[in-house]
């Protein structure tokens, strides 16, 4: 997945979804490494 496609399915999915737990925190946020994958300067 691009990391444009990222940054818009977290935009669009700010709760939790039950089709995928493992991939969110309880405060519905996305995980560490999703948050780390989606920042632009980490793909440099």
């Amino acid at each position: 997945m691009t990391t444009e496609r990222r940054l818009a399915a977290h935009k669009t999915d700010a709760a939790p979804s039950a089709a995928r737990p493992d991939r969110w925190t309880t405060d519905g946020r996305a995980d560490s490494l999703d948050r780390w994958a989606a920042d632009p300067l980490f793909a440099l």
